[in-house]
């Protein structure tokens, strides 16, 4: 607002998903992190889970990025 003396504002309705899958997988990470210290070992697949979940967060995030106007002078 001081530097262009204009407010941007952002409907982050759309993104709504992504941020909950945030939570999701961190919850994952949490998870598998204390069965790592437990067991003293880590899965591949849940490696592999999380990546997935990783790429969908990504791709939705990035599908409404795209739907913002560019501020670009």
């Amino acid at each position: 607002m001081a530097l262009d003396g204009q407010i941007i504002y952002y409907n982050l309705e759309k993104a709504a998903p992504a941020m909950n899958a945030w939570r999701i997988i961190g919850g994952n990470i949490n998870q598998i992190a204390k069965n790592a210290n437990e067991i003293n070992n880590i899965y591949a697949g849940d490696i592999e889970e999380l990546k997935k979940e990783y790429n969908e967060i990504c791709h939705t995030l990035n599908r409404f990025l795209s739907t913002l106007p560019s501020n670009a002078a």
